[in-house]
């Protein structure tokens, strides 16, 4: 790489001016060979000469790949663009929970311009912009277009957002589509959301397909800090779900197992779910057959903090997301179910002809011990 001229940016003007003129000495040597194929008729010579002619091809294919991968790589990344390779960083993207706006791109190819003129605004917004092959195959031997986009088609360029662990989303950018709006698609695709619990179905979706959530338990309302509180652990928080759960109107198989309930402490619980494995065969014999999937396991570990505290909260978190700290093994798998109103239970009384006993005097014991 040479420098401009006059003090100028550096160029490749020498390097490019003696690659043009190589190609056109192959080109020369190749047009010289083709003339003479003929002659060569059935020999072995001309087995030979084929053999010959379709390594050499084969070997500037690949240098030519090499350089267009590096001109494609160093472009992305002087424009502030991701490019995501390794099993690893395709499994962080996926699974991750960080946001992520992509192209799905061969390593060679260049990126659609309104991803480019869009990428330094994504990145100032949280959101990582990145290119990846979606050809590529993934460990399980599905590429990464049959595992997460399939029946979708990638001739035009295809787009997808991911964040908060949930599935991607993919879209293609049509002709009317400005900066702006290409902007405020992908904050509103990857906002992190504080999920409300109201059924089993909805902690086992919104939750514990999550892998790991945390669940704030209220019998009253949250108030407007609390509310924004947990906006903003969310927000920082990907990795974990955030979700509320309303004992007025459901019952927590855990709820026992939490801190006693005050004005001014914060009642949540961290929750981790693990795929289950099967016991392995005993010594010398062969591993039985497998029945359907092993049941997961399920972890969890109460905050014993004090008061409603972000930076406590968050360090909570942390500590248990990344492992420093370890959650402890559920013997049943955390559920919920609906609680009965007031009238429903009168309502079970006078069908059972009996007067609902009131006062000290009934012998039972108040609920709210």
């Amino acid at each position: 790489v040479g420098d401009g001229d006059e003090g100028g940016p550096p160029n490749c003007e020498a390097e490019l001016k003696d690659l043009i003129g190589a190609g056109k000495k192959v080109g020369e040597e190749l047009a010289m060979l083709q003339a003479r194929v003929e002659d060569l008729g059935a020999s072995s010579e001309l087995s030979r000469m084929w053999r010959l002619v379709r390594n050499q091809q084969k070997l500037i294919d690949s240098e030519f790949t090499a350089l267009n991968t590096k001109f494609a790589g160093t472009f992305r990344e002087v424009s502030g663009i991701v490019t995501v390779t390794g099993a690893d960083h395709i499994s962080d993207v996926f699974l991750g929970g960080e946001p992520y706006f992509a192209q799905c791109v061969k390593p060679t190819e260049a990126l659609h311009p309104l991803f480019l003129e869009t990428a330094k605004a994504l990145a100032t917004a949280g959101i990582t912009p990145a290119a990846l092959d979606c050809s590529a195959p993934l460990p399980s031997g599905k590429t990464i277009m049959q595992r997460f986009f399939a029946g979708k088609e990638d001739k035009d360029p295809l787009f997808f957002v991911v964040a908060n662990k949930q599935p991607p989303r993919s879209f293609t950018v049509q002709n009317h589509v400005t900066p702006e709006l290409l902007l405020s698609v992908a904050k509103n695709a990857t906002a992190a959301k504080v999920q409300v619990i109201e059924t089993q179905e909805d902690l086992k979706h919104r939750c514990l397909r999550m892998k790991q959530c945390a669940v704030v338990v209220h019998d009253k309302n949250l108030t407007d800090v609390q509310s924004d509180m947990l906006a903003k652990i969310a927000q920082k928080q990907r990795r974990v779900a955030i979700a509320t759960l309303d004992l007025r109107a459901l019952k927590f198989s855990l709820e026992d197992a939490l801190p006693p309930k005050t004005a001014l402490h914060p009642r949540i619980v961290f929750l981790q779910a693990e795929a289950g494995k099967a016991a392995p065969a005993p010594k010398g014999k062969a591993a039985p057959a497998s029945k359907g999937k092993v049941a997961p396991k399920f972890f969890g570990k109460a905050y014993k903090g004090s008061e409603w505290d972000e930076k406590s909260l968050v360090n909570f978190l942390d500590a248990l997301s990344s492992g420093e700290q370890k959650a402890v093994r559920l013997k049943t798998a955390p559920a919920v179910s609906r609680r009965k109103s007031e009238k429903e239970k009168d309502a079970k009384v006078k069908a059972g002809g009996k007067s609902k006993p009131k006062g000290k005097d009934s012998g039972t014991k108040s609920s709210s011990s």
